[in-house]
């Protein structure tokens, strides 16, 4: 994985981001993100529109339980 640096961002973010609109089980979901991360992918694409918040409540659940958020830069709008 390839990594860059943003202005105002202490950490790098992987150049590749994964978009988060299309997961609606936890199970699921969780399974694509811990993949994301094990290939060195750290940036999640999020909003409140995608499945009405479904998405920001899945991908919460999940970096809490694997305790990861300080490593993840989630771009949110």
């Amino acid at each position: 994985m390839k990594y860059n640096t943003i202005q105002g961002l202490e950490k790098k973010i992987s150049t590749l981001i994964l978009g988060n609109d299309n997961q609606t089980e936890y199970d699921s979901a969780a399974e694509l993100w811990d993949h994301w991360i094990k290939v060195g992918g750290n940036a999640f694409d999020n909003a409140h529109i995608y499945g009405g918040g479904l998405m920001e409540k899945l991908l919460g659940e999940w970096h809490t339980k694997r305790n990861n958020r300080e490593s993840l830069v989630i771009i949110a709008k």
